[in-house]
């Protein structure tokens, strides 16, 4: 079996880093790609009496709707779902 000697540290830290990092970039699009397949953003406004909930609701389809309610907080970088009248929300809907 053959062995082999590493002669130059930093240069093998450095390949294996850029390897690294190649294959975490290709990972990230590849899944992100998935993701963002047949997604179309809904713009909204919020109205006075409308609640995230009943809003959701119109968009979500056959999801479940706390997993929807979740990615509309993400997408419009929201940390709870109180809204106000006037705000301008988007909605994901699948197709």
């Amino acid at each position: 079996m053959k062995r082999y000697v590493i002669k130059s540290k930093a240069r093998f830290i450095i390949s294996v880093g850029i390897i690294m990092i190649y294959a975490m970039s290709f990972f990230t699009l590849v899944v992100s790609a998935r993701e963002n397949q047949n997604v179309i953003l809904v713009p909204e406004y919020v109205e006075k009496g409308d609640t995230l909930w009943n809003m959701s609701q119109k968009h979500a389809g056959n999801m479940d709707i706390r997993e929807y309610i979740n990615r509309v907080l993400e997408i419009n970088n929201l940390r709870s779902s109180n809204i106000k009248p006037g705000e301008l929300l988007y909605f994901p809907s699948f197709k």
